[in-house]
């Protein structure tokens, strides 16, 4: 028989010999990683059948690696591939195959296995992370299996405490640097205990709106929260300034110190020419006055009257919370001695002036009027006369006197000693009014 490629020795048996009988049987034997292509040769007469065989490359088992995709080979279905052929290694997702391709020769893979190693997991590129973002952690990638601590920059925090990596994948996918809350302002004078609009926190990147007690305004608009830190770090509650209010007859400004005025200051009012004010200074506290306006009180005009060329020996007009005292021209008396002012009216009157009665003493004697039958006793007065009551003079007229005082005029009767009828006339240089009987009992006059 001819040599063989492959074959182990000579081909048949153990490989020793060169020869076998006839009648017997050649085993086929290749060298390791090869079969023969039939099992065995039958001798008969010095003649094989069949006449030889091929040593063939056997195939090559696949290895079999955890987390392999498929085969573990691209496109091979089966356990094994031929010999000559080469496998495309493959891993399931998140895995990496340590060589890329296997190569079969006579059972033989080179090399003979490889392994599917989880993937790294990249990390995120994250605004406002410090580094790469993960504590300890060099470089831009995350071993399968390891964690990440994560990290911003100062002033900032992560939206999650750590990264889990497992066969190339993120557990969470990634996070995020937020800005740092800001404690609002608290213990600031004349404010709430929390001194922002928007609560005891303020979010990062908003600002803080100050708010004060009422009569207190913030020195701030507002104040930004930025990385953690209010951007001033406070405020201060200023008392607020008072606007005088509009008052009738005031002048402008409205006080000596001007309509505005500062917490602490005092108001002197100012009225116009002729009116007082009604209180002396008013007091700005945090935005109020005290006592809260003032009024203007008006003087008071003097009244005309008759028989007074100037009713008020003080003039006019007469001053709010002022008296006048009344006067009249020459031979009248006023019914009133005073008037007081009192916001633009004059109170205590009406007044008039009245002729004066005659001198105290003398032959005057005193008859009253209350009512028409009455008896004129005797009885000198000593005390002036009062207007509105009847007082008679003795004349020689037998049983009637000749003057009568009536409603404050001095008057002459007829010298008949008879009522006449009333006229009026001048009798010894004063005025005077004379009446008439009437159809009563004649006054009866002792």
């Amino acid at each position: 028989m001819e040599p063989i490629d492959r074959a182990f020795g000579t081909g048949c048996g153990d490989g020793r010999g060169s020869r076998i009988e006839s009648g017997s049987n050649c085993e086929a034997r290749c060298q390791d990683g090869y079969a023969p292509s039939v099992r065995r040769l039958s001798c008969y007469a010095g003649i094989f059948s069949p006449s030889t065989f091929l040593c063939q490359p056997k195939p090559c088992k696949l290895p079999a690696v955890q987390n392999r995709g498929g085969s573990g080979c691209t496109g091979v279905p089966g356990e094994s591939i031929a010999s000559g052929t080469v496998c495309q290694t493959q891993c399931i997702g998140g895995y990496t195959a340590s060589v890329n391709q296997l190569t079969c020769t006579a059972e033989v893979l080179t090399p003979a296995s490889f392994e599917c190693t989880p993937n790294a997991c990249p990390l995120p590129t994250v605004t406002n992370a410090r580094g790469n973002g993960c504590r300890g952690i060099v470089g831009t990638v995350l071993a399968s299996g390891a964690e990440c601590s994560t990290i911003c920059d100062r002033g900032y925090s992560p939206s999650v405490a750590k990264l889990e990596c497992f066969a190339g994948t993120l557990s969470p996918p990634g996070f995020i640097c937020t800005e740092d809350d800001c404690d609002a302002v608290t213990g600031v004078a004349n404010a709430p205990q929390v001194g922002c609009q928007e609560g005891a926190k303020i979010n990062g990147g908003r600002t803080c709106t100050p708010r004060c007690e009422a009569g207190y305004s913030p020195s701030r608009t507002s104040l930004a929260c930025r990385r953690g830190v209010l951007d001033p770090a406070t405020f201060a509650c200023q008392a607020d300034s008072c606007d005088m209010p509009y008052v009738a007859n005031s002048m402008n400004p409205t006080c000596a110190e001007g309509n505005t005025l500062t917490h602490g200051q005092r108001c002197t009012p100012k009225c116009q020419s002729g009116y007082l004010p009604s209180e002396s200074s008013l007091l700005c506290t945090a935005g109020s006055l005290s006592p809260a306006t003032f009024t203007c009180r008006a003087p008071c005009p003097a009244p005309n009257v008759f028989n007074a060329n100037q009713i008020c020996k003080e003039g006019t007009p007469i001053l709010h919370g002022r008296s006048c005292t009344t006067q009249c021209n020459a031979g009248y008396q006023p019914n009133k001695g005073t008037l007081e002012c009192n916001d633009g009216v004059l109170t205590g009157g009406p007044v008039f002036c009245s002729s004066a009665p005659p001198p105290v003493g003398g032959n005057f004697f005193n008859c009253w009027t209350g009512d028409p039958h009455f008896v004129c006793r005797n009885g000198k007065r000593t005390d002036p006369l009062v207007p509105g009551t009847h007082w008679v003079f003795k004349q020689s007229c037998p049983g009637s006197p000749n003057f009568m005082w009536v409603q404050g005029l001095f008057g002459p009767r007829r010298p008949s000693c008879t009522l006449g009828t009333a006229f009026g006339g001048n009798f010894l240089g004063m005025n005077v009014l004379t009446i008439r009987a009437n159809n009563n009992p004649p006054w009866i006059v002792k």
